[in-house]
């Protein structure tokens, strides 16, 4: 394998490369904790096929060296940050329709790996890929289960400002712990790639989420951005699942179909609002892979009919990934 050209990195260098002729990303494997868990999950992380998720291909050896190098499928486009903050640079902003796409597909991506129990611990728009193809803007998510470490608390390594309270409180980590993370991305993307609390310092921010507090809605987001936003930063206890917000997100895009509304319209502004316990479409069995939903005009999205309201689930899965043994 051969790679020479550097790109940009959430957190380090990004290099592309050459495998089995088809261009690859490798990132350096710079902690010996990160280096025992890849080489643990490895043969997990390979098995992994999701159009929304980052191939994982393996771990290669650079030869003459002890550098160690994840290799993962190259995806064209950069962070969703990057063209985020591009846009806002230029005095733009990210078509709702555009945005709405991203908010879907991310949900879709890590519905995926909820089910197969892996979670990411470091959901944020730096670690969201983008690209496009003839149906507009896509995303893929990267680094899932290798969260790049930005803070500490007692040795913990975490990325603070996308962090759910109970990780801060008790060291726990769990797909729900995600659900909040993925709340912020919302965030990221209706702010034009603001950071979450910006305004704040790191332990501000910590005190913040701890006592219950949560970010107000960006200047001009939509309320039905703002709205998926609060229900993923409810308390554990309350939090829906990625498969209840897939489930969700259809519904909307039901409602919004059924009132010969587009994503582009004010409809988008003023939608159903959920309520704390909010409904969600049950999808038909021809509709239950979110994926099957088709774009069938620019600003608006073929959906699929409901056939009963359904609550959200409080069921939740017990075990968690304790993050470092709690001190007595």
């Amino acid at each position: 394998m051969g790679f020479d050209e550097v790109v940009g990195g959430a957190s380090g260098q990004v290099w592309i490369g050459e495998w089995l002729e088809a261009p690859v990303a490798l990132k350096e494997i710079l902690t010996g904790d990160t280096k025992n868990l890849l080489i643990a999950e490895a043969k997990t992380l390979r098995a992994l096929n999701s159009p929304r998720i980052v191939r994982f291909f393996g771990i290669y050896q650079a030869p003459d060296t002890e550098k160690q190098y994840i290799v993962t499928e190259y995806v064209s486009g950069g962070s969703l940050k990057d063209y985020l903050k591009n846009l806002k640079n230029q005095n733009q902003e990210i078509d709702p329709s555009h945005a709405w796409r991203i908010i879907y597909q991310t949900a879709v991506g890590m519905k995926f790996l909820e089910e197969k129990k892996i979670y990411h611990r470091d959901l944020a728009a730096r670690n969201l890929l983008v690209y496009t193809d003839t149906n507009g803007l896509n995303i893929k998510i990267a680094d899932f289960g290798l969260a790049s470490p930005t803070f500490s608390i007692d040795g913990l390594a975490l990325p603070v400002r996308w962090i759910a309270p109970e990780v801060f409180r008790d060291k726990r980590h769990s797909s729900t712990s995600d659900v909040y993370s993925y709340g912020c991305v919302i965030y990221e993307i209706a702010s034009g790639g603001e950071d979450p609390w910006c305004e704040l310092q790191l332990d501000q921010v910590i005190e913040a989420v701890k006592e219950g507090k949560r970010m107000t809605i960006p200047p001009n987001c939509p309320k039905l951005f703002y709205d998926i936003m609060t229900l993923c930063w409810l308390e554990f206890e309350n939090r829906p699942t990625f498969v209840d917000l897939c489930q969700f997100l259809s519904w909307q895009n039901q409602i919004l179909k059924a009132q010969g509304s587009v994503l582009t319209s004010e409809a988008l502004f003023s939608p159903v609002s959920p309520s704390r316990k909010a409904s969600v479409g049950s999808l038909n069995s021809s509709s239950s892979d979110p994926e099957t939903l088709s774009k069938s005009s620019p600003g608006s999205y073929e959906a699929y009919p409901v056939e009963s309201p359904a609550s959200l689930s409080q069921t939740r899965d017990p075990s968690y990934v304790f993050l470092e043994p709690k001190k007595s």
